[in-house]
């Protein structure tokens, strides 16, 4: 039986203007990549713009077998984070992919 896999990530730009310090940069960042991990079961890091106070940009991704389940929860993700943090999106990247195992 062929089953289906679906792997959807979002690349998400963000401007920090609470961050002072790339301490309080990186403690925003980390509280947030943990409460989404908690919240919706998804991966997470900071892939970019490591050492700049005010900016970050982060990846996130999830594994399902329904494509539309997959896009809805970082739908989610992403209207989750516009309001519940100091935060402004910049730019939203979709990236997505579909495999066949056995």
């Amino acid at each position: 039986m062929v089953m289906q896999m679906f792997v959807i990530a979002v690349r998400i730009e963000l401007i920090i203007d609470e961050a002072f310090s790339l301490k309080d940069k990186r403690s925003i960042v980390k509280s947030m990549l943990v409460k989404l991990q908690q919240k919706f079961k998804l991966s997470g890091a900071e892939v970019d713009r490591l050492d700049q106070v005010n900016a970050a940009i982060i990846g996130l991704a999830i594994v399902a077998n329904d494509l539309r389940y997959a896009q809805s929860v970082l739908q989610k993700v992403v209207n989750f984070i516009d309001i519940s943090y100091p935060i402004e999106i910049i730019s939203i990247e979709w990236l997505d992919g579909v495999g066949e195992y056995d």
